[in-house]
Order: structure tokens, then sequence, then C-alpha cells
């Protein structure tokens, strides 16, 4: 049955594809081998788990509720960019060491660094030298640079986002600050940067104040934390996502997505308890975030899993650049997890594509969506499920069985990628 609160066509039944044409796919490269099954959890071909339940079938006519539809193309880059987000304050030690590392995040596949400098000029030194090698190294890369004010008097805010633009920073974000001159904020970064952007963050917790936000800024993007806030529940993933589109779709605004809470009581999603099953959820809710179009903000550790911790940017910087550059190249690992489903995103161009939930899939405990010609299976149960599909397993977000004919094993709280064979 079709969502009533969906300002969309009523769903109707499709054989694969969510909306329109399918994404154009590509091989994997030959450093792209999925990490998908692990050998400590492989099943023998033919032989299939007899203690996974029956879960979703996903074979034959699908029927769907169309979510969102596919951007116009072509889409503006920050339509689906993946920024990675340096949380705590950047100063020009913490500059200076996110210039001489970035290897690890480029090779990651994310578009964009955002890092908060409040309070410090970019035109004095030696955060001169810091901030102009930042953008240097970036920019060689292929990244973007995004700077994180605090809110201040006008004209201090419009002079510092100024000096920020002209050393080449490439958007400002505003954080979660209200009543800021956003008009003049709009004119003063289309006129220093033909692509630049001006982005901005509101908790979903106070859903009528995140509406009026996107009702009345209009920034570029303007991330929320429904993702972290909703329960570890199917149903309550999907009106999450399914409220995101309705609003956001009404006025024009694209996705903005993150797992951290915002606010006063920011810190980890409402899902990541108890402990010993934080990891296996942040990695699956990690999976379906990125199969959701719109623009995804990680934060800095989300790829190797690692918590960058308090203290210092420049030691967090070492820590979480340690942890990549130890999990690099080993199949499986949490960085390579999150490299090949980036990788994966801008293939299949997941970021800027139509997104439908598969209704007569899915069950109580698994959420099924169908992101372009992807669907992306969630069993947010503590028991594996066997999914009937002819589709491919292209990713998932832990280890799993070798699919057998024509079931895949979905493990336990864990995301799984399907595509067409």
């Amino acid at each position: 049955m079709t969502d009533a609160r969906v300002p969309q066509p009523p769903a109707e039944a499709v054989p694969t594809a969510a909306d329109e044409a399918p994404a154009e796919t590509a091989p994997p490269g030959p450093d792209q081998t999925a990490p998908a099954v692990a050998p400590g959890e492989t099943a023998e071909p033919g032989a299939p788990d007899e203690t996974a339940p029956a879960g979703p079938a996903l074979t034959g006519v699908l029927t769907t509720t169309l979510v969102h539809r596919r951007s116009p193309s072509p889409a503006p880059w920050w339509h689906s960019a993946v920024v990675t987000e340096v949380p705590g304050l950047a100063d020009v030690p913490g500059l200076a060491a996110l210039a001489a590392d970035m290897t690890h995040l480029s090779r990651l596949g994310v578009d964009a660094l955002q890092v908060w400098c409040p309070g410090l000029d970019p035109a004095a030194e030696p955060a001169r030298a810091a901030v102009t090698e930042l953008v240097r190294r970036a920019h060689q890369r292929g990244l973007r640079v995004i700077v994180a004010l605090d809110a201040a008097p006008p004209e201090d805010l419009l002079g510092a986002a100024g000096a920020w633009l002209d050393h080449g920073v490439d958007g400002i974000d505003l954080r979660g600050a209200d009543g800021l001159p956003i008009g003049a904020l709009q004119a003063l970064v289309a006129g220093r940067s033909e692509e630049g952007v001006l982005t901005g963050a509101a908790s979903g917790r106070d859903r009528e104040h995140l509406l009026a936000r996107l009702r009345e800024e209009w920034l570029h993007i303007t991330r929320d934390d429904r993702l972290a806030l909703a329960p570890w529940d199917a149903g309550a993933l999907r009106e999450a996502v399914t409220d995101a589109f309705t609003h956001r779709d009404a006025v024009g605004t694209t996705g903005g997505w993150q797992l951290h809470r915002l606010g006063p009581e920011a810190g980890p999603p409402a899902w990541a308890v108890p402990a010993e099953t934080r990891e296996r959820r942040a990695a699956a809710m990690t999976l379906l975030m990125l199969a959701l179009p719109g623009a995804v903000y990680l934060r800095q550790g989300d790829g190797p899993g690692v918590d960058p911790g308090p203290g210092p940017v420049a030691a967090a910087v070492a820590r979480v650049s340690a942890a990549a550059q130890e999990q690099r190249g080993v199949p499986g690992s949490r960085y390579e997890v999150v490299r090949r489903a980036l990788g994966l995103r801008h293939e299949l161009r997941l970021g800027t594509g139509p997104l439908a939930w598969v209704d007569d899939a899915t069950g109580p405990d698994t959420l099924v969506l169908l992101s372009g010609d992807l669907i992306a299976v969630v069993n947010l149960t503590g028991a594996r499920v066997s999914v009937a599909t002819s589709r491919e397993l292209i990713h998932a977000s832990g280890p799993v069985p070798l699919a057998d004919g024509d079931r895949v094993v979905v493990p336990a709280e864990t995301t799984v990628w399907l595509a067409p064979r």
C-alpha cells in the first residue's frame, strides 16, 4: 500500500528500477574486490544455511512506493557529496596535520573535508600558511574544503566568511546557528566561488524548527540527524527517511544525512546500544545511509571505524591515519568496506538517483529499499535471514556466507547491496 504521506505517484509494479532509466554500471576495477565474504564465515556453495529463517522474497515483479525522484541531470556536486566532518576545534597544528596526511581521505573516496575553525583568522600568520597548504593539497586530490564558523555579529561573520573564501575554501558551514544574514552570505559565496556552497545543520528533535529552516533558509545543504534519532526498528527508519524526503522535495532541497546527533544532546546515535552490537549496527547504518540520495556526512574516523576521541585535532588525525594505513588493502576491514561502498555509490550514481521502498518484500524486522537499480536489504534482527533473489550480492556491511543459487543469507544487523546480474 502506498504511504499517503508521500506526495508522489501511487505505487506500481516494476521489474527492477524505481524510476526512469537505471544507473549505468561499470565492472569493479582490479582493486575493488568485494570484501563481503570473510574466510571465517564462508559457507560451501550449494550448502544452504538451514539455520536462517526465510526473509524477504526479491524475485519476479516487485511492488514499490516511490519516495524520491531522480535529480535533474547534470546535478551540482553538492547534491550527492560525501563530506568528511572533522569534529573538534581545528587550530593551526590541526590544519597542518590534516594537510600533511589526507591521502587516506582521497583514497577512501570522499568529496569534501569540513573543518571547524571559530576565531581563526586565515589571513594572519601562522594560520595563513597552514590554510594555504590545506586548500592546496586538498584541491590536488580532488577534495573540496568547507569551513564551519560559529555565529557572530553579522558584520563579523560576513568578514570571517569572506576571508576564508578569499583563501580558496569551497564553502561555509553555519552549523546549527539561527538568525543569521543568510541572503548576504549566499551572495558572498556566489560572488567568490562559482561552485561554492553555504551549508548548515538542524536537529530532527525539533521537527517544526527543522522544517522552518528548510523552508526559509534555502541553504545548499541542511543536514539533519533523523537517522541518528530513530530507534533500531524498520518502521521507524522507514518513517524517518520518508518524512525527510517528503518535506525536502516539497521545497526543492537535497537530502543531508548523518549518523551523529546534533544540538545540546550531540553524540552517538540512539541505536548504538547495546555496546557489543554498536560496531555492527554502525556498519549496517553506514551502508544504508550511503545508498540514499542526497549529501552524506561521515565523521573523521568513520572510514576505519575509529573514534577520534577528545583532544587536539592533530592527535585525532594521527590516530585515524594510522588505523586507515593498517587496514588499507585488507579485505573485510572497515576502511575497505566503506571505500568500496563509496566507489559503488559513485559508479551507480546513488546520490542523485530515485528511491523507493520495496513494499511486498519488507517484513517487520527487515528494511528493503530500491535506490536507482540497487536493492539494499537491512536485517535489523539478531539472527540470520535468508533472502530469495535472482540478484547478485555486490557488497555487505560485514561478513556474509557465500550465496547459494537464488538465496542470500543476511547475517544479524547487517546491510547487503544487491544488483541485477
